[in-house]
């Protein structure tokens, strides 16, 4: 007689699953609870004849989740997520926003998967189903160097028939494979297609540890735009060098080439340059439109244009455009240019380098290199009787000299310098040896000029009656209520801006003005004469458009400041008085190197500090400064320390409390910076704060500032978070404050080790 057995197992969720689901011999199943999801997926669909679309499909129904479509992929979705991660969870970025990631994955029940991804890419995790196959090939062909052909085919981008690239008829002899590879030819053109339907004015293709990465600059600001493996990263940037003229074999000395693109029937001028890096060339190409340029198509304000155009109207003198790098300059000076190019106008321009063909004008490309320097080249144009003379940049005495004699011998003379305002060309000048009766004579108008992002009208939103915490205090410091505020949208790629405009303060050379500098007046009397004249200071033209509802607040503060100048006699002051340093404070410059030591020396002087330079070569620091005490060895900080997480966005914060609880950590959450501050007045016993930089309300600039204004919390330490990519912003976090500026997505180890290293200094 044969005995019936009932063998108990434990299931797999999977197997559960189907069985619930009602799925045909799904009660057939026998998976291991610890069997891949590999296996699972696999066994699943064979005993239950379900197709990989079909088991996905009952798996998302299941969890209530959406089905991936792998095929509909933001290309620069996965410049987020590294490739460890991706690869070790066989996970694929799918779309993206300012705090979330869209992820494929296979098996949605993986804590851990959604805690790293999560922490990776510094942003809450949504998960959508697709089969383990699928996903593995999806992160292979977007990862992987020897798959850029498969990215390519997978890419949701259409190379538009309108775009072609200018080859040369003569190039250098290269490989068929570096320069007429389809997939390198492809993905060349993905990239200029992208920068041109976002309207980019840069390309930045450059080496990172282990891949490569191409970054925009859209509306000023510095955007990454996809990622690629560095094999293919060098094969884009050998065919750009082709299709400009470069010597692809020379990778070791920088270079500088012309190209240019059509798309639509527009024409676009590229200007490349390359530079050897540790591990790579990397390549910035600036994109110039080849229209014609004017001053209304400019956009400067139509009462600083009639001003202007009654200087342009004269024969002789020195106009003076100014500003710092990428303010604009170049393009307002072409549309000077663009005004005065007239069949009976001889017009001769030195620059270097010639960033745009202007129709009807002798360009002169400056290489030094060959002997042609600005002084030698601008004493070789003047003998070419030009009517006006255009100088890239007045850079040293000798071009300075020569500007000024072409001034005052009949010729109108055009040029930049880098200065803030356009009072400070004045001095500037005074600095390359030009005496001010001199310049008294030749100064016919000195243009300060910016660039001030738009709003974007899709998406901004009128100010009601209450204002954020920062508009509160922009509002009382600039006197300006604010109109609109930038919200963020697919139009403007979630920034809140659209395009951008100059703002200007013009000084003219009126006789009033010339006697004063003559007599070495006072810059407040040089000022109150150019208000006089009709000068608009920069920061009052800025808040014009605040006032017209085109631009915030928030702008006009990151571009012009709140104290550049004053407004009509009213002085405007920063937020808060900051004590100075003592300038006789003493630094110590410890260096091998004597040149390197000289240069700090210097640095330091011009900001008033006393250094004491000192070579230290073998010798031991202890025995150098005997009193010093060293701090006791620690294996590490204590597990107590108390730590607070400031962040608006619940699904970061529970990504950084897991990962420092798990190191020991004890971790309280504020959801705001009103929340953080709160929290730090009702217990003082926090050694540490963590402080998102970007939240709603009061943001973590003003947290950091209340914090250190506070005589019962400026001791804490503070550690920002940020996404923001900006060398200058985190000079002035730190200058404010904060003891550490760390830039989103984290990396795990180098987090903790850096909370861990603050904690050293600050307490343990």
């Amino acid at each position: 007689m044969i005995t019936a057995r009932t063998e108990v197992y434990a299931l797999h969720w999977m197997a559960k699953l189907a069985r619930d689901a009602g799925i045909q011999d799904a009660e057939l199943l026998r998976i291991s609870p610890d069997a891949s999801i590999d296996v699972a997926w696999r066994t699943t669909q064979e005993v239950c004849g379900l197709s990989g679309e079909g088991l996905g499909l009952l798996m998302a129904e299941w969890f209530n989740l959406l089905c991936a479509n792998l095929d509909d992929g933001e290309v620069t979705a996965t410049k987020l997520l590294p490739y460890a991660i991706a690869s070790k969870f066989n996970a694929f970025p799918l779309q993206y926003g300012d705090r979330h990631l869209v992820v494929a994955v296979a098996d949605p029940t993986s804590a851990d998967l959604v805690r790293e991804v999560g922490f990776a890419a510094g942003r809450s995790v949504y998960l959508q189903i697709a089969a383990p196959d699928e996903i593995r090939k999806a992160v292979d062909g977007h990862y992987r160097p020897d798959r850029v052909a498969s990215l390519l085919a997978s890419s949701s981008i259409e190379i538009q028939d309108t775009l072609e690239l200018d080859v040369p008829t003569e190039i250098e002899a290269v490989t068929e494979e570096e320069v007429d590879a389809e997939p390198i030819v492809r993905l060349t053109k993905t990239v200029f297609q992208l920068a041109i339907e976002q309207r980019a004015s840069d390309i930045h293709i450059q080496p990172m540890r282990n891949t490569g990465v191409v970054r925009f600059r859209v509306d000023g600001i510095l955007r990454t735009g996809m990622h690629m493996p560095l094999s293919s990263m060098a094969r884009v940037i050998s065919r750009i060098k082709v299709l400009s003229r470069l010597d692809i074999t020379d990778r070791r000395r920088p270079q500088d080439g012309r190209s240019s693109i059509r798309v639509d029937g527009r024409r676009f001028e590229l200007r490349i340059n390359t530079v050897p890096t540790l591990r790579a060339e990397k390549a910035v190409i600036r994109i110039l439109d080849d229209g014609e340029l004017s001053l209304p198509s400019i956009g400067i304000a139509d009462h600083e244009e009639s001003r202007i155009r009654a200087v342009l109207r004269r024969k002789d003198g020195l106009l003076i455009l100014t500003g710092p790098t990428g303010s604009g300059k170049t393009t307002t000076l072409h549309g000077l240019l663009g005004e005065l190019a007239t069949e009976d106008v001889n017009i001769v321009t030195v620059e270097d380098p010639v960033e745009r063909e202007l129709a009807g004008l002798t360009q002169v490309q400056v290489e030094e290199a060959h002997g042609v320097t600005f002084p030698s080249a601008l004493r070789a144009v003047l003998r070419q009787d030009p009517d006006v003379l255009v100088i890239g940049e007045i850079r040293d005495p000798e071009t300075a000299a020569i500007a000024a004699r072409a001034s005052l011998t009949g010729h109108m003379v055009l040029t930049t310098l880098h200065t803030n305002d356009a009072l400070g060309a004045l001095s500037r000048l005074y600095d390359m040896e030009v005496e001010p009766h001199l310049v008294a004579e030749i100064l016919r108008g000195i243009i300060a000029q910016r660039l001030l992002r738009l709003v974007c009208v899709d998406c901004c939103e009128p100010v009601g009656s209450e204002l954020t915490e920062v508009e509160v205090q922009l509002s009382a410091e600039l006197k300006t209520r604010p109109v609109v505020r930038a919200i963020g949208c697919e139009e403007c790629d979630l920034q809140g801006y659209l395009g951008r405009v100059p703002v200007i303060e013009f000084i003219t050379g009126s006789a009033k003005l010339a006697e004063l500098i003559t007599t070495g007046a006072s810059p407040e009397e040089l000022e109150r004469c150019a208000l006089d004249d009709g000068m608009t200071p920069l920061v009052e033209a800025a808040l014009k458009l605040v006032r017209e509802g085109r631009t915030t607040l928030e702008e006009v503060d990151r571009v012009v400041g709140r104290s550049v100048t004053r407004i009509r006699g009213l002085q405007l002051s920063p937020s808060k008085e900051i004590d100075e340093v003592e300038e006789s404070a003493r630094l110590l410059v410890v260096d091998d190197d004597e040149g390197q030591a000289a240069t700090i020396d210097a640095l330091l002087e011009e900001d008033g500090y006393r250094e004491e330079p000192a070579q230290v070569v073998g010798r031991s620091v202890t025995r150098m400064i005997p009193n010093l005490p060293l701090p006791e060895k620690r294996e590490g900080v204590e597990q107590s320390a108390r730590l607070l997480v400031v962040d608006d966005d619940e699904g970061e914060r529970a990504i950084v409390r897991a990962v420092l609880e798990g190191a020991g950590y004890r971790v309280f959450e504020a959801p705001s910076g009103r929340a953080g501050l709160e929290e730090l007045g009702r217990t003082l016993d926090v050694d540490l704060v963590l402080l998102d930089l970007s939240m709603p309300g009061l943001g973590g600039r003003q947290v950091l500032d209340a914090i250190r204004t506070n005589d019962q919390t400026a001791s804490i330490p503070v550690v920002v978070l940020t996404a923001a990519a900006d060398p200058a912003l985190e000079a002035e976090l730190l200058s404010a404050g904060a003891d550490d500026y760390m830039r989103k997505p984290l990396v795990k180890e180098r987090f903790l080790s850096r909370i861990e290293a603050v904690l050293r200094r600050r307490h343990w």
